[in-house]
C-alpha cells in the first residue's frame, strides 16, 4: 500500500513537472501539441494545423501552440494570421524572459507594416529581457532608433503629394527605374511586359514526389520578361504611350532592366542577367543612340563586370561617369555603390565611393543628378522608415556629406529606392510598390511610377539648366556629328564631353546655376566655335541655340567669346586660359593653316585710343600663343579699333559685342 501511494505521488509529481514545461496544464492539449510538432517535422502542415487548433480549443492560452500556429501560417504566406497568433502568444506569455524571440519576431512584423509604436514596445521588451541573441539585439536596437525617427518624421508638416503617372506610362503590372534626359523630353524606364512558363519546369514525375503543390511549382518557374520602354513628351507636354526603346536592346530571352540614360539622351547603360557572354550573373551593358535607334548592347568587360553582381547603373549628364552597385569583394557590406570614369581606352577600374554612403547593409539604385554633385540612392541600413528608403548626399570639395533621409511620404515602411530629380529640381519621379508587401511571387506585385513637386529640403543645392540645339554646316546646312566640350572658366576644368548626333545633328549639355562656362564645338575640317554661358547672372533654365560651323577656308573667322581682358586694359584675364589652350590645340591639329588674331573695340573714346587698345589686345593673345610653341610663321595679329562693328554702339550690350577678338584664316604660304 505504501509503495502504491509512493508511486501515485511520484506519478503526479512527474505530470506536474511535465506540465510546468508548458504554459498549459491540460494533458490532452499537450499531447495534441506534441503530435502537431511531429507532423511539422514531416512537413504535414495540414495535420499539424488540425492538431494545434484542437489543442487551443482545450486551452486557448497555450502559448506554445500559438507559436507553432504562427509558424505554419508563415510557411503558407498568411501574414495576418501569423501575426495574430504571435500577438496571442505575447498576450498570454506575460514574461519576455520566456519565449524571448517572439517579441523580436512580432517587433519585426509590426516594423514592416509601419506600426512603429507597437514595434517599439516589442523591441524594448526583447532588449530588456537580457535573453536576446547578439545579432537580434543589434538589429532590434537599430530598429528602435528607426522607430523613434519614423514617429517624429511623420509629424513633419511638409506636404508632398505624389501623383501616379498616367495609364500610358503605368500600363503594366510593374514599372520602375525612371530616367529622363536633361531636357525632360524622353522618359526611359524598366517594365515587366510579360510573363511566360519556362521550359525548364520539372517533369510531372518529379512534381509528384515534391511536397509543394503543382500550382506553386509552376509559379516558381515563371520567366519575367523585363524590357526597356521609352515615352516622349508631345507638343502639349503630355506623355505618349510607352513603347519598346529598340529591338536591338529588348529581347525575349533575357531581362533588360535597371536602365539609365545620359542627360544628352545618347548613351544608355543597363543590367542584363544570365547572358551567355556575361562575366557573371548580372552584368552592365552599354548602348549608343544614332538617329532614332540604338546599338546592340555591349558588355562593359572585366574591369566593370565580375563573377559577382553588377546592377543599378546611373550616368552623369555627358555619360562619362558611371555609378553602379555591386557585391564584389572590397566593399563595406552587401551591395555597395561604385564609380567609374570613361577614359580613352574604356571604363576605368571602379572605386568604392566609401563612407558615409556605403554601409554594412545594402545600397541600391544610385542616381547622380544633372549637377554631377548630388547623389540620391536607396539603403536598407541608414536610419529610416524600414526596408529600403531614399537618401541624398552631396559631393563637396572634401567628401560626400552625411546621407539625409528624404522623409515621408517619399519613404515609408515599404521598399523605396528608384528616384529621379529633374535638373531644375522642380519635379521628382519614383516607383512605389502597391498592395501587400508579403506577396511571394514577384510577377504578381504591382509597382507604379509616381511624380511629385520636389520640396525645398530635398532639392539639390546646385540646380541645373541645359542648352540644346543643332550643329550644322554654315553653308550647306547639313547636320553634323561634332564634339561638344563644356568647360568651367573659373577652374579651367572640362565638365562635359558629348557629341551631336551623326544623323540628327542635335546636342544637349547641362549647365549648373552659379557658374560661367565655355562651350566649344569642334569637327575635323572646320573652325571651332566658341560660346559663353554666364549662369551667374542668367537664371534661364533652357537655352535653345543652333551652332553653325565654318569650313577651313581663307577669309573665314570666328569670334573668341571666351577671351577676357581687364577693364580698359590689354592684360589677359585668367579666365581666358581655357580659350587660349583651345586655340593651341586647334592650331596643332591644323598646322598648315595661317591665322590672324584680330582686335576690335566699341566707339567709346578716341580713335587713336581704340586703335592702340585693339592692337595691344591682339598682340597679347599673339604673344601667349608664341610662348606656347605656336610658330610665328603661322600667326599674325592686327588691331582694327572701332572699325567693323557687329552691333549698334548705342547700348551696353551692343558695345560689349563690338569689344572682341576674332580668329581669322588668312592666305598661307601656297596661297
Amino acid at each position: 500500500m505504501k509503495k502504491l501511494t509512493l508511486f501515485l505521488i511520484l506519478f503526479h509529481i512527474a505530470n506536474f513537472l511535465l506540465a510546468q514545461k508548458y504554459t498549459t496544464a491540460d494533458e490532452t492539449a499537450i499531447k495534441l501539441y506534441n503530435e502537431a510538432k511531429t507532423a511539422m517535422v514531416n512537413r504535414d502542415y495540414k495535420t499539424a494545423s488540425s492538431k494545434l487548433k484542437k489543442a487551443l480549443d482545450k486551452d486557448y492560452k497555450f502559448v506554445e501552440a500559438h507559436i507553432q500556429m504562427a509558424q505554419i501560417y508563415k510557411f503558407n504566406f498568411v501574414p495576418r494570421m501569423e501575426q495574430m497568433h504571435y500577438e496571442k502568444a505575447v498576450e498570454y506569455n506575460g514574461d519576455p524572459k520566456r519565449f524571448t524571440n517572439i517579441y523580436y519576431t512580432l517587433g519585426n512584423l509590426y516594423f514592416k507594416q509601419g506600426k512603429y509604436e507597437e514595434s517599439k514596445k516589442m523591441y524594448e521588451d526583447y532588449v530588456n529581457s537580457g535573453k536576446g541573441k547578439e545579432a537580434g539585439l543589434k538589429e532590434a536596437k537599430r530598429n528602435l532608433i528607426a522607430c523613434e525617427y519614423a514617429v517624429e518624421a511623420m509629424k513633419d508638416s511638409t506636404i508632398i503629394a505624389p501623383k501616379m503617372m498616367p495609364p500610358q506610362i503605368n500600363a503594366f503590372s510593374a514599372q520602375y527605374f525612371p530616367s529622363l534626359t536633361a531636357n525632360e523630353i524622353f522618359l526611359v524606364y524598366t517594365a515587366i511586359t510579360g510573363a511566360e512558363q519556362k521550359t525548364m519546369a520539372p517533369p510531372e514525375k518529379e512534381m509528384k514526389k515534391s511536397k509543394i503543390p503543382k500550382s506553386d511549382i509552376n509559379e516558381l518557374f515563371v520567366h519575367q520578361d523585363e524590357n526597356v520602354l521609352v515615352s516622349r513628351k508631345d507638343q502639349h507636354g503630355n506623355w505618349t504611350p510607352a513603347v519598346s526603346i529598340s529591338k536591338n536592346i529588348n529581347s525575349k530571352e533575357y531581362s533588360e532592366g535597371a536602365t539609365a540614360i545620359s542627360g544628352d539622351g545618347k548613351s544608355i547603360v543597363m543590367t542584363i542577367c544570365n547572358h551567355p557572354k556575361g562575366e557573371g550573373g548580372c552584368d552592365l551593358y552599354f548602348s549608343k543612340r544614332k538617329g532614332d535607334d540604338w546599338s546592340v548592347p555591349e558588355n562593359l568587360g572585366p574591369k566593370i563586370n565580375t563573377t559577382y553582381k553588377e546592377t543599378y547603373p546611373t550616368l552623369s549628364p555627358d555619360g562619362r561617369t558611371m555609378y553602379f552597385c555591386s557585391d564584389r569583394p572590397g566593399g563595406k557590406g552587401g551591395l555597395d555603390i561604385w564609380r567609374s570614369q570613361l577614359e580613352e581606352d574604356g571604363w576605368s577600374a571602379p572605386d568604392n565611393v566609401g563612407e558615409p554612403i556605403n554601409t554594412e547593409g545594402n545600397e541600391i539604385s544610385p542616381f547622380i543628378h544633372a549637377n554631377n554633385h548630388t547623389l540620391y540612392f536607396g539603403s536598407d541600413f541608414h536610419i529610416g522608415f524600414g526596408g529600403y528608403d531614399n537618401f541624398m548626399s552631396e559631393l563637396t570639395a572634401d567628401a560626400w556629406t552625411k546621407p539625409k533621409n528624404l522623409g515621408y511620404p517619399i519613404n515609408s515602411y515599404q521598399d523605396e529606392g528608384t528616384l529621379f530629380i529633374s535638373p531644375n529640381g522642380k519635379k521628382g519621379y519614383f516607383s512605389k510598390k502597391m498592395g501587400s508587401t508579403d506577396d511571394a511571387v514577384r510577377h504578381k506585385l504591382s509597382v507604379k511610377l509616381f511624380e511629385f513637386d520636389v520640396p525645398n529640403h530635398i532639392k539639390p543645392s546646385i540646380l541645373a539648366g541645359y542648352a540644346q540645339g543643332l550643329i550644322l554646316d554654315i553653308d550647306t546646312k547639313e547636320k553634323l556629328d561634332a564634339s561638344v566640350d563644356l568647360h568651367n572658366l573659373e577652374t579651367n576644368k572640362l565638365l562635359q564631353k558629348v557629341h551631336s548626333d551623326p544623323i540628327k545633328g542635335d546636342y544637349v549639355v547641362t549647365l549648373n546655376h552659379g557658374g560661367e562656362y565655355a562651350l566649344y564645338v569642334s569637327r575635323e575640317g572646320y573652325l571651332f566655335e566658341s560660346v559663353n554661358f554666364n549662369f551667374k547672372e542668367d537664371s534661364t533654365e533652357v537655352i535653345e541655340m543652333d551652332i553653325y560651323l565654318k569650313p577651313i577656308e581663307v577669309g573665314q573667322s570666328i569670334i573668341l567669346n571666351n577671351m577676357f581682358f581687364e577693364s580698359g586694359s590689354y592684360k589677359l584675364d585668367k579666365k581666358s586660359e581655357t580659350e587660349l589652350k583651345k586655340i593651341i590645340h586647334w592650331m596643332d591639329e591644323n598646322s598648315d593653316v595661317r591665322m590672324e588674331i584680330s582686335g576690335y573695340t566699341d566707339d567709346v573714346g578716341s580713335d587713336s585710343y581704340n586703335q592702340t587698345l585693339s592692337l595691344n589686345r591682339a598682340k597679347e593673345v599673339y604673344n601667349y600663343l608664341i610662348k606656347n610653341n605656336i610658330s610665328p610663321g603661322y600667326l599674325t595679329y592686327k588691331g582694327y579699333g572701332k572699325e567693323k562693328p557687329i552691333a549698334e554702339n548705342t547700348t551696353e550690350e551692343g558695345r560689349r559685342k563690338n569689344r572682341r577678338i576674332e580668329f581669322k584664316i588668312i592666305p598661307g604660304f601656297d596661297d
